[in-house]
């Protein structure tokens, strides 16, 4: 797709849930794994035969600007319902990046050959569990924190008959286990090579859980 064009860089956004999702017992996840890896090295063929320098990239948790799906999702449970419901202790961390800290890093990366055919894990400048993260978020709708603690077994339930009736990979009983599950990705890689120094979580909540 870039031969003949005059293409001679490219950079390219995949996802950590490339490896987080792979080997979860949930199929749609498995699948949204799948193709993430697929893409990723069609991506990488195509520019090696193309003789384009490709950067890739993959984030973790993304939000900003009251347009993600992950922040901006539980922001608007806690809006209309008052309280968050986690499954067990919710002690998995997590480190959210802001979509700013990605957009300044296909800044940064241009003109930087030290990037170039590398794959970067671009995750937030924060580590926090699930459960700070949630908390987090109550504090900057200025709401009072209303966690509800539930039995991980009766969470996957209430997912497993949610995404029955939505149809929906979003309400995957997997997601009661992650919950409990680190998925943190170092990137002092990034650091290294182009300066990558993200900011840390929710400075700006007015911004960032406004309502859409």
């Amino acid at each position: 797709m870039f031969i003949g064009n005059g293409t001679r860089r490219v950079i390219a956004f995949s996802s950590t849930s490339a490896e987080t999702k792979s080997d979860t017992r949930d199929p749609g996840e498995r699948a949204i794994a799948d193709k993430l890896q697929q893409a990723e090295r069609e991506c990488q063929v195509q520019c090696r035969e193309s003789g384009v320098d490709l950067t890739l990239f993959r984030p973790t948790l993304i939000y900003g600007f009251g347009r993600d799906r992950n922040i901006t999702t539980i922001a608007g449970f806690i809006r209309k319902f008052g309280f968050f419901a986690v499954a067990g202790k919710a002690q998995g961390k997590r480190q959210p990046v802001h979509a700013k800290d990605l957009a300044d890093s296909c800044i940064s990366v241009m003109d930087n050959e030290r990037s170039n055919n590398r794959t970067y894990n671009l995750s937030g400048g924060e580590m926090l569990t699930y459960r700070e993260m949630v908390g987090r978020i109550f504090a900057g709708l200025n709401q009072r924190t209303r966690i509800v603690h539930l039995p991980v077994s009766l969470y996957r339930t209430a997912l497993r008959c949610m995404s029955l009736v939505n149809n929906a990979t979003s309400y995957s009983p997997d997601v009661a286990d992650r919950m409990n599950t680190d998925l943190c990705f170092s990137h002092q890689q990034a650091t290294s090579d182009f300066g990558y120094r993200p900011a840390a979580f929710l400075l700006d909540p007015d911004q960032d859980l406004k309502a859409n």
